[in-house]
């Protein structure tokens, strides 16, 4: 061909659509459970098949999973949302907005909303098998099992797939569904109530569909900050010198009970606590002492509880005299 050649392009059977499509009114409902649907969206206007749009369920933006393309200009839009945090009962509301055609006008929505009746589940989850209770801050000292020095504790709790939240209380009486006390995931710790006593803690747990199960799952501890008050004699103050004498000492008001293994007593004569023969027995310790050739002496005694709090106490003999 020469210069003087034209080469012509015929362009035909071109639509330019600027018209925003109009979304049906019929939003078809595929699939629904509780936590998640597909939602198939078609157009009036073939021309501007929906590309985009947002839904929200009873007022809560659900997130779109994907989108399928079907041979009839429709779209499968896939939806979900968190279970837990959004309730799916009767009559739960679909709404489609921010609707886009496929050439990116804003597509005008005919109705956009569709009410639908999911199965809905009334079966609450099982209560766990398991609580278990220790000191936040002492958890290696197997002694400590049931006692604490703080408020601050941990929780074991066991794995199930069909609890969606947990709900940790020292009340017995089970929570709304919508109480602000549920937490995911499960928790491991808790705060108890800060007076000194022996504590029940309570574990509820609700499922995907809100259903609380109201059976408890209940353990206790005790919470001990507070010193005992003081030392005391059981058995008579020795009154002799030179004498030996098995002697028992209480510790009074005391809520949780002695270790054993951390009882020392110490006198100004300290040898003459004789080794091996000092023993507990709830908050009682009993030794076998031997008095100095003095006219008293003062014993001192240094003790951890089973809460962790570390005490000293003294106690005095009687005026001694020669045998």
């Amino acid at each position: 061909a020469s210069n003087a050649d034209a080469i012509q392009f015929v362009i035909s059977d071109v639509v330019v659509d600027n018209t925003p499509s109009y979304v049906s009114n019929n939003l078809a409902l595929q699939s629904w459970v509780a936590s998640s649907g597909t939602i198939v969206v078609s157009s009036i206007d073939w021309l501007g098949s929906v590309w985009a749009a947002s839904f929200t369920a009873n007022g809560w933006l659900v997130t779109v999973d994907s989108i399928t393309d079907n041979a009839d200009w429709t779209r499968n839009f896939n939806v979900s949302w968190l279970a837990w945090a959004v309730p799916v009962a009767a009559n739960t509301t679909i709404t489609i907005a921010n609707v886009v055609d496929l050439d990116w006008d804003s597509a005008n929505v005919v109705s956009g909303s569709i009410n639908i009746t999911p199965a809905v589940d009334v079966t609450p989850p099982t209560t766990p098998a398991t609580l278990t209770l220790a000191d936040g801050d002492n958890t290696n000292w197997t002694w400590l099992a049931g006692f604490t020095n703080s408020t601050s504790i941990t929780l074991a709790l066991p794995d199930d797939a069909d609890v969606a939240a947990w709900y940790t209380s020292e009340s017995s009486s089970a929570p709304a569904a919508w109480d602000a006390g549920w937490v995911w995931p499960k928790p491991t710790s808790y705060t108890l109530s800060g007076w000194d006593w022996l504590k029940t803690v309570y574990e509820f747990v609700k499922d995907a569909t809100w259903n609380v199960q109201p059976t408890w799952k209940s353990a206790t501890i005790t919470l001990d900050t507070t010193a005992p008050g003081s030392l005391s004699w059981i058995t008579p103050q020795p009154t002799l010198k030179s004498t030996v004498y098995d002697i028992t000492l209480e510790i009074v008001e005391a809520l949780s009970w002695l270790d054993p293994n951390s009882v020392v007593i110490t006198t100004d004569s300290w040898w003459i606590i004789t080794p091996g023969l000092t023993t507990v027995s709830g908050n009682q310790i009993s030794a076998r002492y031997t008095t100095p050739n003095v006219d008293w002496e003062t014993l001192t005694v240094t003790w951890l509880d089973k809460a962790w709090n570390a005490f000293t106490r003294t106690i005095d003999t009687a005026l001694l005299v020669n045998p």
